[in-house]
Parts: structure tokens; C-alpha cells; sequence
């Protein structure tokens, strides 16, 4: 199915979006029944160029289980339980659903978030040139990670 292309917005317009997907993340990792957390967010794409416009918010997120010490099946059978419970015809794709279900938040917040959860992106924008900020940083990371990521988005916000 074909996607209709989005209007461009005003870049200050796209920092509204963008923190309204932070907020989203801080409320998806805030859930303590979610099985995952979010815990880094990297921005790329048109947001991070000079430009008056852009296309839409890119986001590169990092997810890990929120419990780390729980194996793959007790996590994926009580998600399998609480998707019983809540959202039945979401059982087939019960890895999808576990891994993507935070990202896929940010992602619902407006149709100009576009949210990449795979395994090596963020390498594969870094070989190709392409400048991505950190811009999240989970509470449980380390504090320069935290630090770095709250300088980089106060930085990266004045400049609009």
C-alpha cells in the first residue's frame, strides 16, 4: 500500500513533533508492564540539516529488554499474557509486537515521525556519512550518556 507524501513543515514545527516523541518515550518506559524499554533515540535525516523545511522527524531507537535477567520465553509468554488480555489479535506477531510496541508510539504521536528499530542501523547511517544525534538517553544508562543526550537536544533545539 502506497503511502500519500506529507506536506513539508516548518522545521520549528518538526521540534514540536520531535518532543512530542520524546514525551512519548519518557511515558512508554515509564509503564512498568511494558516489556521493553527504550533507552536511546538518535535523530537523523532532514531535521539535523540546513534547511527551512522538512519532510518529516527521522528517529533511530535502541530497545532492550526491561528486565535483562528474564529469558526470552518468560518475557515473550507473560507479554503473550498481557496481549491475551488486552489486545488479542496482536498474539500472531507477538515479536513484533513486543520489540516495536514502544517505538511504534512515537511513531503514532503524528504521521511526520518516522521511527527506525532495526538491528545495525545506526552503523549503516554512520558508514554513509550521515551525521545522527543523540538525542535520548534512558534514566538507567550511564550518566554521560544521559548527559550527552540532554546537551545535544538543548544544542540542537537553539539552532531553530
Amino acid at each position: 500500500m502506497a503511502m500519500k507524501a506529507l506536506k513539508r513543515i516548518p522545521k520549528r514545527q518538526g521540534l514540536d513533533v520531535l518532543a512530542r516523541a520524546l514525551a512519548a518515550a519518557r511515558d512508554y518506559n515509564a509503564d512498568a508492564e511494558a516489556p521493553w524499554l527504550i533507552t536511546r533515540i538518535f535523530l537523523f535525516g532532514s531535521m539535523l540539516q540546513p534547511v527551512d523545511t522538512v519532510g518529516d522527524v527521522d528517529l533511530v531507537t535502541e530497545v532492550r529488554a526491561r528486565y535483562p535477567d528474564e529469558d526470552i520465553d518468560t518475557l515473550f509468554c507473560r507479554e503473550r499474557k498481557r496481549l491475551e488480555e488486552t489486545a488479542p489479535s496482536r498474539i500472531g506477531s507477538i515479536l513484533a509486537t513486543a520489540q516495536f510496541e514502544g517505538p511504534g508510539r512515537l511513531q503514532r504521536v503524528s504521521p511526520y515521525v518516522s521511527v527506525v528499530c532495526r538491528m545495525g542501523m545506526l552503523d549503516q547511517l554512520r558508514e554513509r556519512g550521515e551525521p545522527c544525534l543523540l538525542i535520548y538517553a534512558h534514566e538507567k544508562l550511564p550518566e554521560a550518556d544521559r548527559g550527552e543526550a540532554a546537551a545535544n537536544l538543548a544544542r540542537f533545539s537553539g539552532t531553530i
